[in-house]
């Protein structure tokens, strides 16, 4: 055995004995059959607690979801409901907005995650949220001033890059590894929801504007002042519902928490670790998989970046006027269920990589209607709309993956911070993708979208041979020495927070 996991296997060790927690998860059986506590779940239990724990869970990491959506989204509601005729800016300042955000989002990925793990996670992301919600409120008061417009957006980026990460380490901590894909699914694709939500609150609040119900404010800013409300709030209940870790949950029993920590031991994952291992710096960078990861999020990112900015341009582009514009974004609906179905059908057939081949496929197909038909045909054009904005399912199966494949507190962080890394790059592409001389049928962004789907699906299918190569090379090696793991006897890999590659007993979800 290596030094680093013998210190590993003695700092365990003392942690098991001087717990102040008797049902913590790193004790033995033979520790909690005194205290009269179960040493494992039943079905019915395993059960029980797992709908209890969805009944909470999925509704706020739904809710935050979809509110980051619709908050990237709002600048393209607020584009045809009066904002740039109102901030007096060009198309291509418009589209420095959503890449100024990006570069926000970029250089907040790291410190965020990072202060994650160091301090309360429950609190640090309760904080960024509430500000973030603060900032959004920030755009109706600096709307007048461009410079001020970018330092804002900036901000918002920043403070938002909290969430999606934050979203992932809960689903890690209370999911088991074929739970999660599907969980994942659920509240990622709580993102069209929010699109729903927002384009029928813009298209009330234009049709009010017009009809001259509305006094002393447009609707774009009573969309952002609600949406920034909405986004407090929310903020709020997280520090008192999410806790830093399951055993401090208020809305379980003492025995309904230490069931929650065995039903997912089987994990050997531990997010409660908040020692920061240079160690798993060093091996997450020399991981193929999360290399894997960035380039999806990279090519996933590019055309989220343009297609979220420029949403209801593009869907005027197709020849629908400005209100009509605004109620297409309720036909996305769609995406929701089929996002869940494509990540439930994953888990279930086991092999979520493959299944996520197929979005890519609809996307691409969508992109090359928009392309392929004339601006005459506004059906299949729109038609071709929705099918493109199954993108982003890709990047809802790579978090599943993080959450499920990395292992180890500080290399999962890492992965985190390098996945939203290249998804902000991406995301600084995107906008410029769509160029105010390519007007209104922005050939060469849908070209660029057709293309990044295809490389996408490329790299899936590879990531999917990894992953069961790997897994047999594994299975191989413990049939040919007989070796059950490499942990102590007395050490459970939890406590010892082994990464996926010194875990010989670890096996990744493909």
């Amino acid at each position: 055995m290596s030094d680093i996991e013998q210190e590993k296997a003695a700092a365990s060790i003392e942690h098991k004995e001087h717990s102040d927690h008797p049902h913590h998860i790193g004790f033995h059986e033979t520790d909690l059959e005194p205290m009269g506590l179960p040493t494992e779940v039943s079905p019915e239990d395993n059960k029980r607690i797992k709908r209890k724990i969805d009944w909470v869970l999925m509704p706020i990491l739904g809710v935050i979801t979809a509110l980051q959506f619709l908050d990237k989204t709002m600048l393209a509601y607020s584009s045809i409901m009066g904002f740039i005729y109102d901030s007096q800016i060009t198309l291509s300042q418009y589209s420095w907005l959503g890449t100024i955000f990006s570069l926000g989002y970029l250089l907040g990925s790291y410190p965020m995650v990072y202060l994650q793990q160091r301090l309360s996670f429950s609190k640090v992301t309760a904080t960024c949220m509430i500000m973030w919600g603060a900032v959004v409120m920030l755009i109706t008061i600096c709307h007048h001033n461009f410079a001020g417009l970018l330092v804002v957006r900036f901000f918002l980026g920043f403070f938002e890059s909290a969430m999606t990460p934050a979203c992932v380490l809960v689903t890690t901590q209370w999911y088991r590894v074929h739970e999660q894909g599907t969980r994942t699914g659920i509240w990622s694709s709580c993102n069209t929801w929010g699109l729903i939500f927002g384009s029928a609150v813009a298209y009330g609040l234009l049709h009010a504007q017009i009809n001259g119900h509305l006094t002393g404010m447009v609707g774009w800013r009573v969309e952002y002042l609600i949406l920034g409300s909405m986004t407090i709030a929310t903020g709020i209940v997280w520090v008192f519902v999410i806790p830093d870790d399951p055993e401090k949950a208020w809305w379980l029993s003492k025995k309904d928490r230490h069931l929650a920590h065995l039903r997912t031991a089987d994990t050997r994952q531990d997010i409660t670790v908040r020692d920061w291992k240079w160690e798993q710096v060093k091996e997450a960078m020399a991981d193929i998989q999360i290399w894997a990861f960035v380039l999806v999020a990279l090519l996933t990112a590019i055309p989220g970046g343009g297609i979220t900015n420029f949403a209801a341009v593009l869907v005027t582009g197709l020849g629908f006027g400005t209100q009509e514009a605004l109620l297409m974004g309720i036909g996305q609906a769609w995406v929701a269920p089929f996002t869940i179905l494509c990540l439930w059908a994953g888990d279930k057939l086991r092999c979520r990589s493959l299944i996520s081949i197929f979005p890519s496929i609809v996307s691409m197909t969508g992109a090359a209607m928009i392309y392929a038909f004339p601006q005459s045909k506004p059906i299949p054009r729109a038609a071709g709309y929705y099918l493109m904005l199954t993108w982003a399912i890709n990047t809802t199966a790579v978090t599943s993956f993080i959450s499920s494949n990395v292992a180890g507190r500080t290399k999962k962080t890492m992965a985190s911070g390098m996945f939203f890394f290249a998804t902000c790059v991406g995301g600084l592409i995107g906008p410029q993708t769509f160029r105010s001389k390519d007007a209104p049928r922005y050939s060469p962004a849908l070209l660029s979208i057709i293309l990044c789907n295809i490389f996408a699906a490329a790299v899936m299918a590879l990531l999917f041979l990894y992953y069961y190569k790997e897994n047999k090379r594994r299975d191989a090696r413990m049939a040919a020495t007989g070796e059950t793991t490499d942990v102590p006897d007395g050490v459970d890999a939890l406590v010892m927070d082994l990464t996926d590659k010194e875990n010989p007993k670890f096996r990744y979800v493909y």
